[in-house]
């Protein structure tokens, strides 16, 4: 990944674990899953862009009630 020397330092300094979550992340090829509509599924390839959120502040908590439940 390619970051300039100023987003790196805004990285440092406002989220001081991001680029080593990052790299974990990376290193061991961890998988994400998007479920999402067919629309929205071409708006993020076409803009190349994805958006994660807190969890806490879904509209649906209950899909991460139901994930930590099978834990």
């Amino acid at each position: 990944m390619n970051i300039d020397e100023g987003t790196l330092k805004f990285i440092q300094i406002f989220q001081p674990g991001l680029m080593e979550t990052y790299n974990t992340i990376e290193k061991n090829k961890t998988r994400f899953v998007y479920y999402t509509s067919a629309e929205t599924a071409m708006k993020v390839l076409r803009n190349q862009e994805l958006w994660f959120r807190n969890a806490t502040v879904m509209n649906d908590f209950s899909e991460i009630s139901y994930g930590l439940g099978l834990i």
